[in-house]
Formats: C-alpha cells, sequence, structure tokens
C-alpha cells in the first residue's frame, strides 16, 4: 500500500511526498496541525514535523480529514481536499444545550415519580372488616394490592400517599410549564439538529416503558454521540428519511400494550400521521414520507421468538437483520437529543464504539448497496475520529462483543 509523508514547517507550509508517484508539491495549510503553536522561535528553528498515513487516498490531520482526489494526470494526483469530520458546537450555544438537557432530565424524574403515585388508596368492606386497597394501572395492565385492615400504620400509609401523590402532580405541572417554555428557547436559538419525528418517536416509546426493550441504531444513533461530545457530524453522512428500531426479543416482555394498537398506536400518540405502508408490514411512514423501520435479530432455525412486540393485527411487524446480536450484546448508550424543532427526547443507543465497528462490518459487505457501503465506511472513520478526540475514555479492548477480526480491520481506518 502506498503511503504519504507530510512535513509541515512552523510558518505553516507543508510538503507532501507522495508515493509510487515521486512528486513532490506545496500548498497552505488552511488548519493547524496537532501539537503546533505557531511563535517567533519556531520559526527561527524551521522545525518540521512529520506525519504518515497508510492510505494514498486520505489521511487525517487534527480534526481535518484530507482527500486525495486521483487523475489520470499525475500532476493532478497530488491535490489535497480537505473534508471535515465534524464541527464543534460553539460556545454560546453549550450553556442553553446544558440547561435545556437538565430539565428535561428533571422532567423525566417527575414523570416518573407521578408515575408511581398514580394509583388510587381507598377503603373497601369485607366481612365487616375495613381494608386499605390500592388500585393502579402498570403500563395498561390493572393491579389490586389489599394494604391491610384499617389501623393506625394503614392509615398513616393513606396520609402519605395523599400527600405524595398531590406533591408529584404540582411539582409534574411546573416542569412541564418549563419543558413547554424550553421547547420555544431551542427553536429560537437553533440548538439541535435531529429531525423531529425522531424525537416524538423516542419519546412516547419512552412513556410506554419501553426504552430498555427497543434501542435506534443507523444513521440517528450518530446524534446521540455527538451530542455527547458537544459537536455535530458533516450533513453529507447524516442524511436520512427513516428511523431504525432494534428490538430486544431475546426475553419476554412483560409490559401489556398501553395502546389498542400496540407499538404503531404508541408511535401514533407522537405523530398520529405514522401509518403502515402496503406490501411493508415492517415499516411506517407518516405524511412527510418519514419511515419508522423496526428489525429484531436473526435468531436462526428455531424461530422461537415472536415477530412483534405485542401480538396484534392492527401493528406492524419486525424484520429480521443478521448480526443483530452484536449490538444487542454491546453496552448501551443513552444521551438527551434536541430535535430542530425543540423537542427532546432521551435516546437510548449501541455505545458508539460497537456502532463504528459494526459500520465497517457493513461497508465490506459485497451485496451491500455500493453507496451505502461508501457511506457506512464514512461514518465508521467518522465514529472513531470522535471517539479518538473529544471520548478517549471508551477503549476498544471492552468491546468483545464484535469478532476480532472485525476490531483488527477497523485498527486500519
Amino acid at each position: 500500500m502506498a503511503s504519504l509523508q507530510i512535513l509541515a514547517t512552523p510558518t505553516g507550509i507543508v510538503t507532501v511526498r507522495a508515493q509510487p508517484w515521486r512528486l513532490w508539491m506545496r500548498f497552505l495549510m488552511r488548519t493547524h496541525l496537532r501539537d503546533y503553536t505557531p511563535g517567533k522561535q519556531h520559526h527561527e528553528k524551521r522545525r518540521h514535523r512529520k506525519y504518515e498515513a497508510k492510505s494514498m487516498f486520505s489521511l487525517t490531520i487534527g480534526r481535518i480529514h484530507w482527500k486525495i482526489h486521483e487523475s489520470s494526470n499525475p500532476l493532478e494526483n497530488h491535490i489535497l481536499m480537505p473534508h471535515s469530520l465534524f464541527n464543534e458546537v460553539p460556545e454560546d450555544k453549550l450553556k442553553h444545550i446544558i440547561d435545556a438537557q437538565q430539565l428535561h432530565t428533571a422532567y423525566r424524574a417527575a414523570f416518573q415519580e407521578a408515575k408511581r403515585y398514580q394509583g388510587r388508596l381507598n377503603w373497601e368492606s369485607a366481612n365487616g372488616t375495613e381494608y386499605l386497597v390500592s388500585t393502579r394501572y402498570d403500563y395498561g395492565v390493572r393491579q389490586r394490592k389489599s394494604l391491610g385492615p384499617r389501623s393506625d400504620h394503614t392509615e398513616e400509609i393513606l396520609r402519605f400517599h395523599t400527600e405524595r401523590s398531590a406533591a408529584c402532580r404540582k411539582l409534574l405541572e411546573a416542569l412541564t410549564a418549563k419543558l413547554e417554555k424550553q421547547v420555544k428557547i431551542n427553536r429560537a436559538l437553533r440548538l439541535g439538529n435531529v429531525p423531529p419525528p425522531v424525537t416524538k418517536v423516542l419519546a412516547q416509546i419512552e412513556n410506554a416503558g419501553l426504552a430498555r426493550k427497543i434501542m435506534t441504531i443507523g444513521t440517528n444513533a450518530m446524534y446521540a454521540y455527538a451530542c455527547a461530545a458537544s459537536v455535530t457530524f458533516a450533513d453529507s453522512i447524516m442524511a436520512t428519511q427513516d428511523l431504525d428500531l432494534l428490538w430486544d426479543s431475546r426475553s419476554k416482555l412483560r409490559i401489556a400494550s398501553p395502546d389498542p394498537k400496540g407499538l404503531l398506536g404508541v408511535i401514533q400518540r407522537g405523530d398520529p400521521s405514522f401509518m403502515k405502508i402496503e406490501g411493508k408490514p415492517f415499516t411506517l411512514v407518516n405524511n412527510e414520507g418519514y419511515q419508522v423501520d423496526l428489525i429484531k435479530r436473526d435468531e436462526g432455525y428455531q424461530h422461537s421468538e415472536p415477530g412483534q412486540i405485542w401480538a396484534n393485527e392492527e401493528d406492524f411487524w419486525a424484520v429480521k437483520v443478521h448480526n443483530m446480536d452484536w449490538l444487542l450484546s454491546a453496552p448501551r448508550f443513552e444521551q438527551i437529543v434536541i430535535s430542530t424543532n425543540g423537542g427532546m427526547a432521551t435516546m437510548t443507543t449501541v455505545d458508539p464504539r460497537a456502532f463504528g465497528l459494526f459500520k465497517v462490518w457493513l461497508s465490506e459487505q459485497k451485496t451491500r448497496d455500493a453507496a451505502k457501503r461508501r457511506r457506512d465506511s464514512a461514518q465508521a472513520t467518522a465514529i472513531f475520529r470522535l471517539i479518538e478526540e473529544w471520548l478517549p475514555q471508551l477503549s476498544f479492548e471492552d468491546i468483545k462483543t464484535i469478532p476480532e477480526r472485525i476490531r483488527v480491520r477497523a485498527r486500519d481506518i
């Protein structure tokens, strides 16, 4: 494989030597080099720094990815074009984003606490004795439980429940009002870049108690990684019109459907325009053309797992995809994301290291569309650079669910 040698002088002039062409060229750097600090002393010493890349088609210096354009004219084969993999979020926006995320976290905590006390406690008589009975609906399942005969202890339980329930409702109402205001601020300041259908769907999945069973994969997962690192990826690798949801079907779901239409009804609570597509039982589409695909692992010849989250004729199905076990067994990654219309949601996805490695595998599948393979490769490169630059605490040695041959291949990227 050919190599590149980059000799950088303190004046910013870079000399490129490319084999096998054995030609030299000079061009003015448009970005800083890592570990380079300009100054008079450096100009006097005329120090050189050498950078090497294993590929003759691309290399990365700092946060800039340089691409070589190959041409039939040997003099044009050395032109390097800068391609930014990601850009940092401006400092003036970071504070507002952090405030918005903290408010959303407080709101979700209040929402869950209010749900704990949404049940009703009342006295019921049986055989001449009064009993304190708790009645509540937990994700669509009606639950009744006797807390014991009337006594000082059960009366104290009723008093505490009544006071706590009122306090939780009051707190939730206050945070809901603040959250509605924050959504307008998010939109006005353009704090988010996630497509609105994504946050609408994810918010309803979380409300239904499915956040631990359904996670986001595919291109949209990169919004979570970018938000965690306070950067934005280039639009060229982020454009998508579908949301891929991976359902963990390995264990039985113990939550009853909160909607008569199943998962379809849950999603329609966020966007009523979502509907099934004729001939595509695995896909939903809304009136803007945005799609939601439900995916599950291929359990092989056993065929012991259900094809729907809840058995329902009106609901849509999950399509089996090869090697989803790699992602299901990888660590989870959670991040609050903000959409372009200001809405927020908690995105549960796969660890960015596993995501990047899986994209490497996808990019090498000969049966996959060539354009998608190139995009898979670009996304893998972007994720690896992001981890190296902004998430260095994540070690690839901890990702054992992806085969070693793919992890070895990824080291060359």
